[in-house]
């Protein structure tokens, strides 16, 4: 059988097939000539590669930023990522203005309220009004907001909005309301009955910069 180019042989040092180049330069024991191939070894060490943790040899050198560390390997690298991805995605790491963001709840009763804005940014309170009552929005700190819809089905009736960035030391909402004659800011608000029917009215704060601020529609 001749020797030619292109033929295939296994190569014991290296443990990989290669084929010959040239069939003038082959004889025994040389094999300057001959071209290895990739083999089942190669992809092996491929995947080796992709596992190490410590070998010097396969460290991808600096980064910029400040999530993967200079000089690792890719099996680090992809872990530094991975723990990165998951701390952000948790909810203690989201901003607290975003905690409860569209949070419903519904409140019932004839008598003063405090809604949380720290669990809840979206309140409706039904009742049949028959005396003044306070409405107090806790915990609406910087950057916070809450809606409340009130419905009433008893009579006319005065609500006052106050807020606090904790549970106590209430203050007044300044309320813009396009009923006032001469655009003066509100603190109390005259919740209707509808006449006959039913009186429903908004209320909408927000603490920007330590001002309890917002509007109400629906004031008599």
């Amino acid at each position: 059988m001749g020797i030619s180019s292109g033929m295939l042989f296994w190569d014991q040092t290296s443990e990989r097939m290669a084929y010959l180049g040239r069939p003038e330069d082959f004889t025994s024991g040389y094999d300057a000539s001959f071209r290895r191939v990739v083999s089942s070894k190669d992809i092996f060490e491929l995947v080796g590669i992709a596992t190490v943790t410590t070998n010097t040899a396969y460290q991808l050198g600096t980064f910029t930023g400040g999530t993967i560390t200079n000089n690792t390997t890719i099996k680090n690298a992809l872990q530094q990522l991975e723990t990165e991805v998951e701390t952000k995605a948790s909810s203690a790491s989201v901003p607290t203005t975003v905690i409860g963001l569209n949070s419903v709840n519904d409140i019932t009763g004839n008598s003063n309220k405090t809604v949380d804005a720290a669990v809840y940014n979206k309140i409706y309170w039904t009742a049949a009004f028959s005396n003044n009552r306070d409405l107090n929005i806790s915990n609406l700190t910087a950057g916070r907001e809450i809606t409340v819809w009130i419905r009433n089905t008893g009579t006319q009736e005065n609500i006052t909005v106050q807020a606090s960035t904790s549970t106590s030391g209430y203050g007044d909402v300044k309320l813009a309301d396009d009923d006032t004659n001469d655009g003066s800011e509100l603190t109390t608000f005259t919740l209707g009955d509808g006449t006959g029917s039913n009186g429903i009215a908004e209320v909408h704060v927000i603490n920007i910069g330590g001002n309890f601020i917002g509007h109400v529609i629906g004031n008599v």
